[in-house]
């Protein structure tokens, strides 16, 4: 399934079953009343608006506004030395090496913790425990620094 198809059926399909195709992009089963869940906020017609052009906004080639714009901010994280760790899907196709970018392109991702972890392209349904421990692992590290010195315990 090319982007550029994705891009077609999300804009043009009469109906779009964000639970099914958030389903389908996940490495568990979500169960009936999951997808539901997902499919909730968008039972409106204008609801659909986000979720119809966003894979359009993916850049195809350089010259695609989107990729243009995607650019301009690149260069920007590039000058931004903050702190910046990458959690990634080791079964995501459209992200997989992503983390490599983003290291290379960030200051701030130097010497930061960078993970890859088992899951599908909504990781989150996939790994929830472990990106809530990688992302309160990354907090500790920010703010240990600064906690009073009784404080300093991990939990």
């Amino acid at each position: 399934f090319s982007l550029r198809a994705w891009a077609f059926f999300a804009k043009y399909s009469p109906f779009l079953p964000i639970g099914f195709l958030v389903n389908l992009g996940c490495k568990r089963k979500l169960s009936k009343a999951e997808q539901a869940a997902y499919q909730r906020p968008f039972t409106k017609k204008n609801s659909l608006a986000g979720a119809r052009v966003l894979p359009g906004w993916i850049p195809t080639n350089s010259k695609n506004l989107h990729a243009i714009r995607g650019q301009n901010i690149w260069s920007k994280l590039g000058k931004m030395d903050i702190p910046v760790a990458t959690l990634f899907s080791d079964g995501d196709p459209f992200t997989r090496g992503a983390e490599k970018y983003i290291i290379r392109n960030i200051p701030g991702s130097k010497n930061q913790k960078h993970k890859i972890i088992s899951g599908g392209h909504f990781l989150q349904e996939d790994s929830a425990k472990e990106i809530a421990n990688f992302l309160k692992d990354f907090a500790q590290s920010l703010f240990q620094p600064y906690l009073p010195n009784d404080s300093k315990k991990p939990n």
